[in-house]
């Protein structure tokens, strides 16, 4: 029951307030008894950049969950570790797999990765089991035919939920950026990255689960060298901008403003890009193509846009303070 009540009490995680050093305390010890709570709270405290993540209720429980193992290895934490952690419980042990379960570890994590692409562009963001079992029937998923033995399979995984009627949606709004970016980076390894980025805006969210997991499995070229190809391809709806999205957060990571980072390339192609009323202060688009291009509203204060081509672009009520506009061309772009 208690367990049922945090996972209820996540789901409300974008009404409510973060959780202060005593409301952590205190959630740990009736969660696991005044000492396991003490000695859990000191680890917490150990690990480098965990407290800050405890603070999300939709957090602590995968914490309290993985904090044996993550703890072993000490160093910083990131939420994409912690998400990592808690879903490979699921998907690798054996003792909480259904008796039914056929499919192997690698193909349930490609069924979730491409539940999460189709959710992202879904409104409602659910799928009956049936749709979702003829979305996944392909060679690499080979239970993906029989959608009874993949509802039952599914069934388990903390991080779905099912409605009576059938119907599968992500626990938790995190849990689908957590599995969108995933797919993000199986789509880097197929070279699929624009189809995989051609949906609905990224959240900073998903952009940040990139960051996390590319770090840890060192895709950082592979990243970058993805990116550039979607950049420096004609303009497609969507997926270019959401190519610029994702390169322009990852190269915020660490950086400061203005700084440079290796994500964007010069001279990318946003013929026609629709950006208004994005925030992307300080980014760094030399020689840009942004022909009429919809920056309505949009934050370019101290943006690079030397050389860049802007004829015809809706810049009504952009920031562009301190923006470098040197070399650039605004032939009849709207500007007020």
């Amino acid at each position: 029951p208690l367990e049922q009540a945090a996972r209820a009490f996540a789901g409300r995680i974008d009404t409510l307030p973060r959780f202060d050093d005593a409301q952590i305390q205190d959630y740990l010890h009736k969660r696991l008894g005044t000492q396991a709570g003490d000695e859990a709270w000191a680890t917490i405290n150990r690990i480098y950049n965990l407290k800050s993540l405890a603070d999300r209720p939709q957090l602590i429980e995968i914490i309290i969950g993985s904090l044996p193992r993550l703890s072993a290895g000490g160093g910083a934490i990131t939420a994409g570790a912690l998400y990592l952690e808690y879903t490979n419980t699921w998907l690798d042990d054996p003792s909480i797999r259904p008796a039914e379960r056929q499919s192997s570890s690698d193909e349930l994590r490609c069924i979730l990765e491409t539940l999460a692409l189709e959710l992202w562009r879904r409104e409602g963001q659910q799928i009956h089991y049936r749709d979702l079992s003829a979305l996944v029937d392909r060679p690499e998923v080979r239970n993906g035919r029989d959608p009874v033995n993949l509802d039952v399979e599914l069934r388990t995984a903390a991080f779905l939920s099912r409605t009576p009627d059938g119907y599968y949606r992500f626990s938790h709004r995190s849990f689908l950026e957590f599995f969108l970016a995933r797919a993000l980076l199986r789509a880097v390894q197929d070279d699929t990255l624009a189809d995989a980025l051609a949906r609905p805006p990224l959240s900073p969210a998903v952009c940040q689960f990139v960051a996390d997991l590319m770090h840890a499995w060192k895709r950082e070229d592979a990243v970058r060298d993805a990116i550039h190809r979607v950049l420096l391809a004609d303009y497609r709806p969507q997926a270019s901008e959401n190519a610029l999205r994702l390169g322009y957060r990852l190269d915020r990571q660490g950086r400061p403003k203005g700084q440079p980072g290796p994500y964007i390339p010069k001279g990318a192609r946003l013929h026609g890009a629709r950006l208004a009323f994005e925030d992307l202060e300080s980014i760094r688009l030399p020689g840009a193509d942004l022909r009429e291009a919809e920056l309505f509203g949009t934050r370019l204060a101290h943006a690079d846009l030397g050389a860049a081509r802007l004829d015809e672009a809706n810049l009504d009520q952009a920031n562009l303070e301190g923006a470098i506009l040197n070399g650039a061309s605004l032939v009849v772009a709207e500007l007020a």
